[in-house]
Parts: C-alpha cells; structure tokens; sequence
C-alpha cells in the first residue's frame, strides 16, 4: 500500500500540471503576416512585418508605423519603456530608440564599440540597454549616455560547461533572462551574475511579469512560478502557438492565423 502510495505521488510530480480553466480569447486579430508582436504596460499592440513595425492602441487601431528601408528586417523590439521602444536589426548590429510615436530618435552601431555579432537586446533602464554578443559569448550592459560597458556577465559556455546557442534574451528592471532551448533558461542578476538555470527546456517564446514566467513549448502556453518553481499549463482555445505575451490581466498569444488576447484566469496569481 505504502509503494503504491509512494509511486502515485511520484507519477503525478512528474508528469501532471495544474491546468486552469479552458480560455476562449475575448478578442482575435487575424493577421496575414505576422513575423512577431510585442505588447507594452498600457496593453498597445505593436506587430512586426519584414521591415515595418505597426503600433496599435489596445482596442486594434492603429496608431503609428516606422520603417527604414535601407536598413531593411527588424529583428527585435522592445516595448518595456513604452516611451522609448528599442529596434533591433541584426544584420546591422544596431539598435534604434524611437519615440512613443515610434520615430527615430538616436542609434548604437555595437559594431563601433568593438561588438561585430550582436544577437538580442533588451532594455535595462532608462540609459542602459542589454545584448548578448555572440563573438564573446557574454552578456553586456551598455550605456547609451557614456556609450561604455558598465556590466557583463561570464562566457556562458564556461558558465553551463558546454556549447550553446541561445534563443532568445529579456530583462526586468533587476533580472536578465537568457534562453537556451537545450539547457534552460538562465537567470542572472542586475549585475550580470548567474543565480540559477530554470529548468525548462525547448522555450520557444517566454515573457515574465512580476513573479511567473510565462512560455511557450511545443505549441503550448505554460507558467511557472519564479517563487515555488510550479509550472501550470494553461489551456487555450487558439492551438500551435508561437509567442506569448502578458500584460496587465491580458495575456496575449500568437500563431499563423493572427494574434488572439485572454484574460488571465481567476485561479493564477496578478502581478
């Protein structure tokens, strides 16, 4: 009785989630073409095609567009400070700070400052931005005022002990997340020193509000909790989905056929 007891404890620790209620989205942007999207504090939409960036405000309208033809893709934006969105093109290794009507303020060439393969950034504060170089293998934080680094992190293959290639990289106002789908995600303090590796692996999208880490993983939504390391899966209507975004009590997915928004269930924490 005791080992049977002893294996139902074990099986369900291992393989079952706590899966909230099914969501169906209260609201569905179909989109043709959708190469990313973003959402900022005040739950504006700002979608990625190509080369031209859209920002929308929270009810779909559209509001503002940028593009650079010369500088052709954008790779990456971040919308953390809604006031100043960063651009990132990586065939360029530049990054681009808009305004909130997403004209072109100021630009970093990381190639000027002896950084030739740059591949994400992420907004810090209001004068430091993060990116990750390839070429080093490290994470740095840059100053756009002084234009110097002022923190980086270990070579991170010196840091897990093996080869990687990272996916993706966001920060919070005193966290840096880096994602690498065969190991985990990395979670680094302001400073740039390892704390510890979240281990969940093959993240395909992740965004992070407040205390709970939100990811996609195999087409699917999950969250887990950066305080009891729970991970809960959440069950939505819309299926083989590539991002996720949370802001507020929305959380936003998308897949080939557009973009849909939820409300956060009752049974998971807010911010």
């Amino acid at each position: 009785m005791i080992r049977s007891t002893l294996l139902a404890i074990l099986f369900s620790t291992v393989t079952c989630f706590a899966q909230s209620e099914v969501n169906v989205p209260i609201a569905s942007y179909k989109l043709s073409k959708l190469d990313n999207f973003y959402v900022d504090q005040f739950q504006n939409l700002y979608v990625v095609n190509n080369a031209e960036l859209r920002k929308y405000d929270p009810t779909y309208k559209q509001l503002y567009s940028y593009s650079n033809p010369l500088k052709g893709t954008i790779n990456q934006v971040d919308v953390m400070n809604a006031l100043n969105p960063y651009i990132f093109y990586k065939d360029w290794n530049e990054v681009v700070v808009v305004d909130n009507r997403l004209n072109a303020s100021t630009a970093i060439n990381f190639n000027d400052y002896g950084f030739l393969d740059v591949l994400f950034i992420s907004f810090a504060d209001q004068d430091n931005v993060w990116f990750y170089d390839q070429g080093t293998d490290k994470m740095y934080l840059f100053n756009l005022q002084s234009k110097k680094v002022v923190n980086s992190s270990l070579n991170i293959t010196q840091i897990i002990g093996a080869e990687n290639m990272p996916h993706s990289m966001i920060s919070t106002i005193n966290k840096v997340y880096l994602n690498i789908p065969e190991k985990g995600i990395l979670l680094f303090d302001a400073l740039g020193s390892l704390q510890k590796t979240i281990p969940i692996k093959n993240v395909e999208s992740f965004c992070v509000q407040g205390k709970e880490l939100y990811y996609v993983q195999g087409g699917k939504v999950f969250l887990y909790s950066l305080t009891t390391s729970q991970v809960d899966a959440i069950d939505l209507k819309d299926k083989d989905l590539k991002n996720v975004r949370v802001a507020g009590k929305r959380l936003y997915t998308s897949n080939k056929e557009g973009i849909g928004v939820y409300q956060l269930p009752a049974s998971i924490s807010k911010q």
